[in-house]
């Protein structure tokens, strides 16, 4: 599989597979997310940016991109729900744009976003309130413990923790590259997507293995082939397998490195994923 055909949106879907699979091989990570407030600025900057400067209809913002990967949790108080809502005939009115097209799109980005209502009786102190209507976003700072992502200066002025553009677009990277990771993680398990070459190389290695040891049952052949492509798939293991196919006998040494030579691509993609992935993750502090 080539990694350029894996798409960041199908993180998603991997994500609640990964469940399965750790339930079971408790070593692997889960994939990561990240809980994030918006603030009304930023949904109103790729509404505005969706309705008015998108040339291709599939051209995702990196905030989209993140949300549809489920990399980012998206939360808000409900004000930002009045807030944009109060605002979208002005953009309609000043950017010349149907306030049906913003409306619709408002809908699509909303459906990612968990609304708030039970912090409008949180009691903070605050001896500088800037902006009253930043608030919210900061009660809900409070409550959950995320970081804002706004441009409005009040909010860190409020001593709100804010997380800027840059985190966004790293954490849209993560997710591709996330979304390959996991990709030959779940590959490296399920057998599903090697080729039927692969699959019978496979096989004939774990059953010569076997046959000194007398007739198996099933179970446990499929039990020994998982465990060498999970085994191959991480590095560490990786080298301790390869070192052991080299003290085999002529036979079987031959058999396991025609393995090796078939599933290394698959090993390769998923170790520059997950280094590039990682390598983000320790760039946003997470």
């Amino acid at each position: 599989m080539e990694k350029d055909f894996i798409s960041s949106k199908e993180l998603a879907g991997l994500r609640e597979e990964m469940v399965g699979v750790i339930s079971v091989i408790p070593f692997l990570q889960q994939v990561f997310q990240m809980e994030v407030i918006l603030d009304a600025n930023i949904v109103l900057r790729d509404l505005i940016w969706t309705t008015t400067k998108r040339k291709n209809k599939n051209a995702k913002t990196d905030l989209q991109e993140v949300l549809e990967a489920e990399t980012v949790i998206a939360i808000a108080p409900i004000f930002l729900k009045h807030e944009v809502e109060k605002h979208l005939p002005t953009i309609s009115s000043l950017h010349r744009v149907a306030i049906e097209e913003l409306e619709k799109e408002w809908r699509k980005l909303s459906n990612f976003i968990e609304f708030h209502t039970e912090i409008d009786d949180l009691d903070i102190s605050l001896t500088d309130v800037r902006d009253p209507n930043d608030l919210p976003y900061i009660k809900l700072q409070i409550k959950t413990g995320a970081p804002i992502r706004t441009e409005d200066k009040d909010i860190p002025a409020m001593n709100g923790i804010t997380i800027s553009a840059q985190v966004i677009a790293s954490l849209k990277d993560y997710s591709r590259h996330a979304a390959v990771e996991y990709t030959f993680k779940l590959q490296g398990v399920s057998l599903i997507t090697f080729s039927s070459v692969a699959i019978v190389s496979i096989f004939k290695f774990v059953i010569h293995m076997t046959k000194s040891l007398g007739k198996l049952p099933s179970w446990i052949l499929w039990t020994a082939v998982i465990a060498l492509i999970v085994g191959l798939l991480f590095p560490l293991t990786r080298e301790a397998i390869l070192g052991w196919i080299g003290t085999l006998s002529y036979k079987l040494k031959s058999l396991g490195e025609d393995v090796v030579e078939l599933l290394m691509p698959h090993f390769k993609g998923h170790d520059e994923a997950k280094s590039r992935a990682d390598k983000l993750r320790r760039e946003i502090n997470v």
